[in-house]
């Protein structure tokens, strides 16, 4: 579930949910992360009443789209991961063709005729401070060939790190019918807020599994967990089509088998 909006980072404490827990040790944190998008593009008008003269030219521009989501982290070994969505990071479901959406909005009057190159360059924190990843892992199935909508973050910053409760792996698949524990950050706050849902199906070949409705704005990111115990099933992914929400399964072997990079390299891109 991603909600765009062009603007600066909010990282200022507001109200938060009945519900919520104590500041301290939470099993999620927020993640703001700030895509800069340099666009290349060929443009084109029409002059004259009679004759229609068309013109072109080669421009270019710059967006800079902002996300909010959760967060949470597991360890494994002496290795503290912290564990979001990857979609939180402009990695899936922002593109060239989500620009050219946003580009023919804008360009009232012209036409856009081609997008040349689009140069991707994300910046993220982790708990609404200033805490950036070293490196980023992004763990697929099928020998690499499908990506999946998680990333793993590899903080450096003892503070930042110190301000999550850490979660186990749960060592089985959750269940269909199965009662779980749903835990994010609702869009206008920065505590975690729990919820319960049911297990409407499970895709364990596709490496995901849906509840049974959707998830508020801003718990992209954040954990399913056991309903009784405090073990973690997968990562919250979005909703789909606004009547179920998608969660990819997080399991030590997933996370075992993901190549860590530095994070400069994996959130700069082109296409």
């Amino acid at each position: 579930m991603m909600i765009i909006r062009v603007c600066l980072f909010a990282f200022g404490c507001l109200c938060c949910s009945a519900n919520a827990f104590s500041a301290t040790g939470e099993w999620v944190q927020p993640l703001y992360s700030q895509c800069r998008a340099d666009v290349s593009y060929k443009l084109s008008w029409v002059t004259g009443m009679i004759w229609k003269d068309k013109h072109y030219d080669d421009r270019s521009t710059t967006r800079h789209p902002t996300l909010k989501g959760a967060s949470w982290r597991t360890d494994m070994g002496s290795q503290k991961l912290v564990v979001t969505a990857a979609h939180n990071l402009f990695l899936m479901g922002y593109g060239k063709s989500e620009v050219e959406a946003e580009l023919r909005k804008l360009l009232l009057g012209f036409t856009l005729e081609e997008i040349y190159k689009v140069t991707y360059s994300t910046s993220v924190s982790v708990g609404g401070l200033s805490r950036k990843p070293k490196q980023i892992a992004r763990p697929s199935i099928g020998g690499g060939k499908s990506e999946l909508d998680v990333v793993v973050l590899y903080l450096t910053d003892e503070d930042a790190l110190s301000a999550y409760r850490p979660i186990l792996l749960a060592s089985k698949l959750p269940s269909a019918g199965e009662s779980v524990r749903v835990v994010g950050v609702m869009e206008n706050s920065q505590q975690q807020v729990l919820t319960e849902y049911s297990v409407s199906a499970v895709a364990a070949q596709s490496g995901y599994f849906l509840l049974n409705k959707p998830v508020e704005n801003g718990f992209s990111g954040g954990v399913v967990m056991d309903k009784d115990k405090e073990v973690a099933y997968g990562v919250i992914a979005g909703n789909v089509n606004n009547k179920q929400t998608k969660v990819y399964l997080v399991t030590e072997s997933l996370l075992a088998a993901a190549k860590p990079e530095p994070a400069g390299d994996v959130l700069r891109r082109e296409e």
